[in-house]
């Protein structure tokens, strides 16, 4: 997925992950950090140029071998023009850690972060400098349903906090989304917890697929205003006479709720949850030639722009359409 970085100065970076013909976890997420650039708002693009990247111990041995890695969110500017922070999904490579079970579900994963250092000083692409956090055994991990020394904690979603802290959500196997804090805008991570609604609520149900949280406003010193999306089920799912498990997630990635947060100061979990409100679904029409199967997910693989105060959810429906929603205010809402 593409990621932008634009630099005080105007150049704009969109960094994507080039498979290069290399195997080694899944065919999607085996590639090398890559990155273009533009001084005239697009008009115009630079060579593309290759990032290097830390090595890590979850890595393929081989050197020669791809990292097996995604960033699905677009990095977060961190306080009032800070530097930009990202996110990553972190696969391990099938040399290091065996999949315990047939399923992609319990592949291990990984979530780390990255720094970017220089991007106001417009660099050439090959040049932007990135230091790697919460990577190695720092990465944040949550366990595997009857396999605990499998980790699987994934798509992180980054936010602010109005205390200055940052908060992420991450999507897992255990039928609810996960989250964490960092105090020190992102160099350590406290270790991840269930989703509550509030402290001492209910885990917030979802399967294991995208998750996304956006601050409602886009304020990157944090509005104290959020929306999460979520399944609303854990992944056991009917429909159409029909019962899915956790691991079908082809087929129970529908339908979406939304659910809008706030900051609350002092909590345990800082960020609580109103009640899930149904935002769209499909009522299981199928995307495909009549007479054969076609996608029935809704896997939520969406961006967040606020544009004159209005706030867009862009999302593509079922992999497919690309989509653009904007989020009605809700006057009851903190």
């Amino acid at each position: 997925m593409g990621n932008p970085l634009v630099s005080k100065k105007g150049r704009v970076y969109v960094l994507y992950s080039q498979h290069v013909g290399v195997h080694d976890t899944f065919v999607h997420h085996t590639g090398w950090l890559h990155g273009i650039s533009s001084d005239d708002n697009g008009e115009t693009w630079s060579a593309p140029a290759e990032i290097p990247v830390a090595r890590s111990i979850h890595d393929n041995p081989d050197p020669a071998i791809p990292p097996n890695m995604l960033c699905w969110q677009k990095p977060l500017r961190l306080g009032s023009g800070g530097k930009y922070l990202a996110g990553i999904t972190r696969w391990t490579s099938f040399d290091v850690v065996r999949n315990p079970t047939s399923s992609w579900t319990s592949a291990d994963s990984r979530v780390e972060f990255m720094r970017f250092e220089n991007t106001d000083e417009n660099p050439a692409v090959q040049d932007l400098s990135i230091t790697w956090l919460a990577s190695n055994e720092a990465a944040l991990t949550v366990s595997y349903p009857g396999h605990p020394e499998v980790s699987v904690c994934q798509e992180p979603s980054l936010v602010a906090l109005p205390d200055g802290r940052l908060f992420v959500v991450v999507r897992t196997a255990l039928g609810s989304p996960c989250w964490s804090v960092s105090s020190d805008q992102g160099e350590t991570w406290t270790a991840p917890l269930p989703l509550l609604s509030r402290d001492g609520g209910t885990p917030l149900p979802h399967p294991l697929s995208p998750c996304p949280l956006y601050d409602l406003e886009g304020n990157s010193a944090g509005s104290g205003r959020y929306v999460l999306f979520i399944h609303n089920h854990d992944g056991h799912y009917r429909s159409q006479g029909r019962s899915y498990g956790p691991k079908d997630t082809g087929m129970h990635r529908r339908p979406i709720h939304l659910v809008r947060g706030h900051y609350e100061p002092g909590a345990d979990q800082p960020v609580w949850f109103e009640e899930p409100e149904l935002f769209m679904d499909h009522d299981g029409v199928s995307l495909g030639k009549p007479g054969t199967p076609g996608r029935l997910d809704l896997a939520l693989y969406a961006s967040f722009t606020v544009c004159n105060g209005k706030p867009i959810l862009w999302y593509p429906d079922r992999k497919f359409f690309l989509l653009g929603r904007e989020i009605e205010s809700n006057p009851n809402f903190h």
